[in-house]
């Protein structure tokens, strides 16, 4: 199984949402069940500092991300956009189709929007609940 988080600059959400989905399957046993990657819409670039100091402490590795295209939707089984913009933004690319049903809006709001970093990251542990019980990685 593949999964997809997208962000809009692949600088944040995404590549948090993949570094803590990783680390929850590991917890589980299951990290040989599903391969986690992280992608934006517009051009990407390094990891956001308060994201990287935040991961750090979490001791959570983080790569970086690249930016969605066509192939991403056909290579993954379930694309998960970070709020509705990014869910516009990945339509967007792939010419308003989503033949596959494969993309979900996790609905976590920007940090720079909510202002709360942490409660972003809280946000983002929550959804991945969500994705767990979505992708059937919690049976």
């Amino acid at each position: 199984m593949k999964i997809l988080f997208v962000s809009n600059s692949g600088t944040g959400r995404g590549l948090a949402a993949a570094a803590m989905m990783r680390e929850k399957l590991v917890k589980s046993g299951k990290s040989g069940q599903a391969e986690i990657d992280a992608a934006s819409c517009r051009d990407t670039g390094d990891i956001y500092y308060d994201y990287r100091i935040r991961l750090k402490a979490m001791n959570l590795p983080f790569g970086s991300s690249h930016r969605f295209t066509r192939k991403d939707y056909d290579a993954y089984d379930y694309i998960y956009g970070m709020d509705e913009a990014v869910v516009d933004g990945i339509r967007e690319i792939l010419g308003g189709q989503d033949s596959g049903q494969k993309i979900r809006n996790l609905n976590i709001e920007d940090p720079w929007v909510v202002g709360d970093i942490d409660e972003t990251i809280s946000e983002i542990s929550q959804a991945l609940n969500q994705v767990l019980d979505e992708t059937g990685l919690t049976r």
